[in-house]
């Protein structure tokens, strides 16, 4: 029997709704819903790179978020290179 979960299926590791759907015999299949949209990717880069003060640190609470900060983290990381000329 197929089964429809509506979501989007893991990617770093086997999906576990799959696994345990297919170890019952069952067919699943995901299908994505929802898009990911980044928003106040500005003030992040601003707050990561000290321009806002006041923060003793950060905390992460989807890996959504982690996702945005890896990108600000990147950014920050390319143009110090590109500043050195490395």
């Amino acid at each position: 029997m197929n089964v429809l979960l509506v979501r989007n299926p893991s990617e770093d590791t086997p999906d576990r709704y799959h696994q345990r759907l297919q170890s019952i015999g069952l067919r699943p299949y995901s299908v994505p819903v929802l898009e990911t949209v980044h928003t106040n990717l500005g003030d992040l880069h601003d707050i990561v790179k000290g321009k806002s003060s006041g923060y003793g640190g950060v905390i992460m609470t989807s890996s959504r978020s982690a996702e945005c900060w890896d990108l600000i983290r990147e950014e920050l990381s390319s143009t110090l290179q590109g500043s050195s000329g490395v």
